[in-house]
């Protein structure tokens, strides 16, 4: 890996839990692609403090398994196995549950 990847990596490790957390707290919603675009009587109908504190998590975990493979405790080749299933998880509950929804 060249010098310009060790930093986008740093940069990464360092944003992730800054934006995660703030989008825990109920801040920064307007980061959340497509709750930025929706208009104000469609933000009306969707609870943004729950999905903000799912993103954040999501980000969280996300920094988390990055933080971990530039480490070297997870392999590269393991990393379709953690992301992909959480992001599946993370899609799927955020259009079923009502938790979203007011």
């Amino acid at each position: 890996m060249t010098t310009i990847d060790y930093l986008v990596i740093c940069f990464m490790i360092i944003a992730m839990p800054i934006i995660g957390i703030q989008l825990i707290r109920g801040k920064w919603l307007m980061l959340i692609a497509g709750y930025n675009t929706m208009g104000e009587a469609n933000r009306a109908k969707v609870n943004g403090r729950n999905i903000g504190k799912l993103v954040g998590l999501y980000l969280l975990f996300i920094d988390l398994v990055v933080l971990l493979l530039s480490i070297g405790i997870i392999p590269e080749n393991c990393i379709s196995w953690l992301i992909v299933p959480t992001t599946l998880f993370v899609l799927i509950f955020s259009n079923v549950s009502k938790l979203f929804k007011q």
